[in-house]
């Protein structure tokens, strides 16, 4: 098997499972967004035949048109079209720099293992993470820092490199519902350099959801199954630390507030584009949920009101970049291009929409076509309680359920 397909077999591993919002999901409030309240729970298959079996989304189908130039772009004699072309320039500056970026992260990493104060770790580990994961791997190559955290962090990356950090007002949503600041903002190419993917940054003394979902070990084979019908054990598959013939999933988290925050950011900001960019293909927009080691996408639909969320994906392996980590932020954080969305047939998407839309009703204008970006300050709000756990096992492919229910 060529480098390309043991890479592309690993990144095919990876899935979405699909969420949904209970009863109790305060999206019609005035919020802050580190005081949302979800109440999440992953969504089941609506068949008889396959009881308490949750529905995922492979990462392949979701970036379809992304591991197609993949393919293409491992083959001297295919050419890309332009766009292609740039992107594919930008993976392969990153890649070449790989163990540069490397030694700066762990540098970091070094660093705030040192330190006592959580705020200052955390916004040094979101300049680390902007300057030498995030940023070079978008379109623009450029960010913006909460600006909220200028007083933890510096003029320039702590490791060393003197890579300039920038920091912006990163503040989206309405005060009269869900609002507050993404830790960083990927900046679009262009003379206006607005945001067009957000990333929150969870600090080592929390759990990030890429562990806050994984708390009930269960068997990976029993009733899984896959669209392409494809055997799990893949000869040739890239080594992933930490995966084995177990799948584990929980909505729990250490910290309650991290899980809620990273999805009423994510669907403020998906809507926020929605209300921006109404002509985009498909309106599925992502956020990186990233810690120090591991990081989740978390993706909205505010068309479909669909609302899904990655298994946990590691970024070091032995101290080295792992490339799968690698080129899938690199699809994530050019969505615009390789996203294709959710695969949909015969209204079947209903069954697995996270009923935001019908949870937030009264204010659902607001979401709409009321959401601000580029904000420097929000009102002070109260505290808020958090969502029950809901522990879940197994799970079915979003695109097998689709054929089997036609």
């Amino acid at each position: 098997m060529a480098d390309i397909d043991v890479l592309l077999a690993g990144l095919a591993k990876f899935k979405f499972f699909f969420i949904r919002l209970r009863l109790g999901c305060n999206g019609v409030m005035s919020c802050p967004l580190t005081e949302a309240k979800c109440n999440p729970e992953l969504i089941f298959a609506e068949d008889e035949n396959l009881p308490n079996v949750p529905v995922i989304v492979r990462f392949s189908s979701v970036f379809r048109r992304g591991f197609e130039v993949l393919h293409r772009n491992n083959k001297s004699d295919v050419r890309l079209d332009e766009k292609a072309e740039i992107a594919a320039n930008v993976l392969q500056k990153y890649m070449t720099d790989k163990e540069k970026h490397a030694k700066c992260l762990n540098s970091i990493l070094g660093i705030i293992a040192e330190m006592d104060n959580v705020e200052c770790k955390k916004t040094i580990l979101a300049e680390a993470l902007a300057v030498h994961l995030l940023g070079p791997l978008c379109p623009s190559q450029s960010f913006i820092i909460n600006e909220n955290c200028m007083k933890n962090g510096g003029k320039e990356c702590r490791c060393g490199c003197k890579t300039s950090v920038a920091y912006g007002a990163t503040g989206i949503g309405n005060e009269e519902v869900w609002h507050g600041f993404a830790d960083i903002m990927l900046l679009c190419t262009g003379k206006e350099k607005e945001p067009f993917a957000s990333a929150t940054v969870v600090s080592d003394n929390h759990q990030i959801p890429g562990s806050s979902f994984d708390a009930v070990v269960i068997p990976a084979k029993r009733q899984k199954m896959d669209y392409d019908n494809s055997s799990d054990e893949e000869e040739g598959e890239e080594e992933i630390p930490g995966k084995s013939s177990v799948t584990e999933i929980n909505l729990s988290t250490s910290d309650p507030h991290v899980i809620d925050q990273a999805l009423a950011q994510t669907i403020v900001f998906a809507s926020l584009q929605r209300q921006r960019h109404p002509s985009f293909h498909n309106h599925l927009i992502p956020n990186i949920v990233i810690s120090s080691h591991h990081f989740r996408v978390v993706m909205y639909d505010a068309e479909l009101d669909v609302l899904i969320c990655s298994d946990e994906i590691p970024i070091f392996f032995r101290g080295q970049l792992l490339p799968s980590a690698i080129k899938a932020l690199w699809l994530v954080l050019h969505y615009e291009m390789f996203c294709t969305g959710i695969p949909g047939k015969d209204g079947l998407l209903e069954e697995v929409t996270s009923k935001f839309r019908q949870r937030v009703q009264p204010k659902l204008n607001m979401y709409d076509k009321e959401l601000k970006v580029g904000v420097s300050s929000f009102p002070f709000q109260k505290e808020f309680s958090t969502p029950k756990d809901n522990e879940v096992c197994d799970f079915i492919d979003w695109e097998h359920y689709i054929e089997q229910r036609s």
